[in-house]
């Protein structure tokens, strides 16, 4: 989801006809520019200075428009959010929110469009902080449809309107706890009234990805980890693309984009590579989405610990981690030539009986030795003196 982010009113106007005010004195507000400042200030406000609002005598109705949100076209609208930061001033007779809807059209005496969502709670009084009432709605909880052109419209905001509660009860020093009625007058402030609105947008798919594929879901292994001691053992690495619906409503005909792996240590593929090209996919025109799905196989490295391979595909680039583990045994044939001689996690022991044995004769070139011990009677031997022509590697 996006939202516009707090938006606050650039037309502020109201409607203090007599039938509104309930035939009261029908004091207007002032101050109205207020309520379209930027940045808050909590002693700028908008009031009735003068009588204010009573039970039976609501105050003027605020239309609040041209907030100046700009969402996308193809954009729809999940929720309008309200924020209204109010207050009595003054006096200490009870206020409420009467009137809370939206606007959509320019008049400016229709009290509004769909549902009236006013809270019945009582503002805060006098040196009290601020009361901020929230209301946060669907367009069909606000009983409004809404598109991106209603929303953009500078006709587009809120009505508001507040009145003086029936009875209730207050605590005074002198008399103690008694009741008012609806003839005595309180005072509103209104600090702002500000909207954010949220909406969702639909992938935008550009003309040059029409008909071509994504990585959907991103490339997986079967497996996170190998074993030097299973050399031609390999896990899988499963790459999938998804059709990109095209312009004309279908899934057109096209080619699966060039996939490359790479490793700096691992080897990939059925030829053990440092490098592989995936082999494209050709496809015709579909009616419906569709995955193809590839496979190629990875094998451990010569070095135990943590190793990467990088899949890049449409300029986008995915690193997966492969634990290659260590193990125990003598592996022939080994090695991108088809030859040769691995000797990995392995103990060479001298031959206590005559102490001569425990050397290890390798005639060749194409041999390895990973994380091999050798265990002599003397201190001072490290090694088989026979193993590459007299050095021990490990």
């Amino acid at each position: 989801m996006v939202n516009t982010g707090w938006k606050t009113p650039n037309t502020v106007v109201q409607d203090a006809r007599w039938k509104v005010v309930n035939g009261g004195t029908a004091n207007k507000w002032v101050d109205l520019r207020r309520l379209t400042e930027r940045t808050q200030n909590l002693k700028h406000y908008a009031e009735i200075g003068r009588y204010g609002t009573a039970a039976a005598r609501a105050s003027p109705v605020l239309y609040l428009s041209n907030y100046g949100f700009n969402i996308p076209g193809n954009a729809t609208i999940t929720k309008v959010t309200i924020e209204c930061t109010v207050k009595e001033g003054k006096t200490n007779e009870g206020i409420k929110t009467k009137t809370l809807k939206l606007k959509t059209g320019p008049s400016t005496t229709d009290w509004g469009v769909g549902k009236n969502k006013a809270k019945s709670d009582r503002w805060t009084c006098r040196s009290n902080p601020w009361t901020v009432q929230t209301y946060s709605f669907s367009p069909q909880d606000w009983g409004v449809p809404l598109s991106p052109q209603v929303v953009n419209n500078s006709n587009f905001g809120a009505v508001f309107q507040c009145v003086g509660l029936d009875n209730y009860t207050v605590s005074h020093g002198t008399w103690g706890i008694y009741s008012r009625n609806y003839n005595h007058w309180s005072l509103p402030l209104v600090n702002r009234i500000r909207m954010n609105v949220e909406y969702s947008v639909p992938h935008s798919v550009t003309s040059a990805e029409r008909g071509k594929f994504g990585l959907t879901p991103a490339p997986y292994l079967s497996s996170n980890s190998l074993n030097i001691s299973n050399p031609n053992t390999p896990i899988i690495l499963t790459i999938s693309y998804k059709h990109i619906l095209g312009e004309n409503g279908k899934y057109n005909s096209g080619e699966t984009p060039v996939t490359k792996v790479t490793s700096s240590t691992l080897k990939i593929g059925g030829s053990k590579l440092s490098s592989y090209t995936v082999p494209t996919i050709k496809v015709p025109t579909e009616t419906e989405s569709s995955t193809y799905t590839t496979t190629v196989k990875i094998y451990p490295s010569l070095t135990t610990g943590e190793h990467t391979i990088i899949v890049t595909a449409n300029g986008e680039s995915y690193t997966l981690k492969i634990q290659v583990n260590s193990g125990n045994g003598i592996d022939v044939n080994y090695g991108e030539d088809g030859r040769g001689l691995m000797i990995h996690g392995c103990i060479f022991k001298e031959d206590h009986a005559d102490n001569t044995g425990g050397a290890m004769l390798v005639d060749g070139k194409n041999v390895s030795i990973r994380e091999c011990k050798y265990i002599s009677n003397s201190a001072t031997v490290k090694c088989p003196n026979a193993i590459l022509n007299g050095e021990c590697k490990s």
